[in-house]
């Protein structure tokens, strides 16, 4: 961790968004930025076209080489009174702020999640209402360019001097449940490295993200990890197995009789279980009495029958794999070929900075509830992105599909140097 220095001061305004009448969307842009560069590429990626702003904001924290960006898309209503549509339909819009470095030092940090979440409606509403007021229902000849806005004092409160992290984040997109948001928040101020946090999706976005945004993370309100676990199916019974009967003493040897005839059809007594009316018990019956006239020669007479042994069990479904408990050092990887073990490079899912990522052939997906089967993980990986990556937090639980195979994994520890975790692995 490097001491804080931080670049020139105050935050110059950025406002995209359409007027009543223009559809142009850059009303104003700091000096000495080029709007078709890293700032076009953040805006866009968190604004989405409007997907999803009916619902609740995005906020937006982004650091390139030389600045950071603060800000919300959002629909415009939640900023005016006024100016947020065009007469037929709700417009949408970005507001936000960008510090640059220097000599002296990286661009400063920005505001805490929690300030920029409850604030900015007043904070962004009140840019809003400054640039787009004068332009509002101007023409379009008036509107082709974007003004220059200039550095001035940011609205929230200076946050206290912090070290910046000269680590770089694990590269790719790494999905974040709202529980983690604060977290990453705060690593991205901390960050020298470029890195683009948008928190607030409904959803996983659809697409791929505009290259240049360095380390993408992404805040998911519909992330696996915030629904409830899903609860384990009742445990169906299974009748006991029919125990031997114990052998009775020895009785007289009864006076010699002829033999009795057989009645006709003399096993009627046997047919509802055959034809399924006795059930799984009626079954069981009938093939301990089958043993028992094998063993007589097929007559089923009065004595009493010698002791049989327990009926030999059916075929059944093999049972699930075992799970295996691997752990895989900071910078190491998880391979599942030939079995899950840990590896020093060239695996399927690897581990860094506390986060679990996939190898450009695997796809990593979170699971509702830790212990997966393999037709649910076969469900969840199907058609999803790979090479995505994921804080790892105990308990927490994943579907991983490789080339080769599929797998349930279930962190248990998960520490700076290490990660432990349960692998269920089945063949593809």
């Amino acid at each position: 961790m490097a001491e804080a220095r931080t670049g020139r001061p105050g935050w110059a305004p950025v406002v995209y968004g359409r007027t009543r009448h223009a559809d142009t969307w850059w009303r104003a842009l700091p000096e000495g930025i080029d709007q078709r560069g890293w700032l076009e590429g953040v805006v866009r990626a968190a604004v989405a076209g409007g997907a999803g702003l009916h619902g609740a904001p995005r906020f937006v924290l982004a650091r390139s080489g030389a600045h950071r960006l603060v800000g919300v898309a959002c629909q415009a209503a939640d900023l005016s009174d006024t100016m947020h549509s065009d007469g037929a339909r709700e417009m949408y819009c970005f507001v936000g702020w960008v510090a640059s470095g220097g000599p002296s030092g990286p661009p400063p940090p920005g505001p805490a999640w929690p300030q920029l979440r409850d604030s900015y409606r007043s904070w962004a509403g009140a840019v809003y209402e400054r640039w787009m007021d004068p332009v509002w229902t101007a023409p379009l000849s008036e509107l082709r360019w974007p003004r220059r806005s200039r550095p001035e004092p940011a609205p929230w409160p200076a946050p206290p001097p912090r070290p910046f992290s000269a680590a770089p984040p694990p590269a790719g997109a790494e999905v974040v449940p709202p529980p983690g948001w604060e977290q990453t928040w705060d690593e991205a101020n901390d960050a020298v490295h470029p890195i683009t946090v948008v928190l607030g999706w409904e959803s996983m976005p659809r697409g791929a993200h505009p290259a240049g945004l360095g380390t993408v993370r992404l805040g998911v309100v519909g992330a696996p990890a915030r629904l409830a676990p899903v609860p384990a199916p009742a445990p169906v019974p299974v009748p006991a197995p029919v125990a031997s009967r114990p052998a009775l003493p020895p009785r007289p040897a009864p006076p010699p009789q002829a033999p009795r005839p057989r009645p006709a059809g003399g096993t009627n007594r046997l047919v509802p279980a055959l034809v399924g009316g006795g059930g799984l018990l009626g079954a069981v019956a009938v093939t301990v009495l089958a043993v028992g006239l094998s063993a007589s020669g097929g007559d089923a007479t009065g004595e009493t029958p010698a002791p049989t042994p327990s009926p030999t069990p059916s075929a059944t479904t093999p049972a699930p794999p075992a799970p295996v408990q691997v752990t895989v050092p900071r910078r190491g990887w998880l391979t599942l070929s030939p079995a899950p073990a840990p590896v020093a490079d060239g695996g399927d899912v690897g581990y860094r900075n506390r986060q679990l990522f996939a190898a450009e052939s695997s796809v990593l997906v979170m699971t509702p509830g830790a212990g997966a089967t393999r037709e649910r993980c076969r469900g969840l990986v199907a058609g999803r992105r790979a090479a995505l990556s994921f804080r790892a937090t105990p308990g927490t639980g994943f579907c991983l599909k490789t080339a080769t195979g599929l797998a349930a994994l279930v962190v248990d520890t998960v520490r700076d140097g290490a990660v432990t975790v349960r692998v269920t692995a089945w063949p593809l």
